[in-house]
């Protein structure tokens, strides 16, 4: 049996859509994928400081200790030379040393950020907004020195 052509246009149309990237190695993969928790992790946090949402400060330790915990996560798969297609800068292999302290002030931060929040039902917005602008200074000074934009 032949397909009709309007069946084999529309695989055409199903291929055409699909992305040219090319397909991200197991590595690239891995940190893209922790990288997205922590950032699904980090806007909700973003929300409440910003007042888009209202503050929960039972809400906000429970997903500030998840960010110390997933902070981690995603420098677990930076090999010491590049893989793959990424929008990582080769400053990361090149400046390792640079890069491992923008990590660490990452870490430093998270860690600021849960600290903070621990055992303390009466949170106010006021308690938390320094350590999370001081968090999210890291994040920007990282992908501001480690991270490709759109044009590059």
């Amino acid at each position: 049996m032949k397909p009709s052509l309007s069946v084999c246009l529309a695989a055409l149309v199903a291929l055409s859509a699909c992305s040219s990237e090319k397909p991200q190695d197991p590595e690239t993969r891995d940190r893209v994928q922790a990288f997205k928790s922590v950032l699904n992790t980090f806007e909700p946090l973003g929300l409440m400081v910003r007042e888009k949402q209202p503050f929960d400060p039972i809400r906000f330790a429970e997903l500030a200790a998840q960010l110390k915990d997933e902070s981690r996560k995603p420098f677990a798969h930076f090999s010491t030379t590049p893989t793959g297609s990424s929008k990582a800068r080769p400053e990361i292999w090149s400046e390792p040393a640079r890069f491992a302290k923008a990590r660490d002030t990452f870490y430093q931060h998270a860690d600021q950020l849960a600290a903070v929040t621990a055992g303390k039902p009466a949170l106010k917005l006021a308690d938390v907004s320094p350590a999370y602008g001081q968090l999210a200074q890291s994040c920007k000074s990282c992908h501001d020195a480690f991270r490709r934009t759109v044009t590059e």
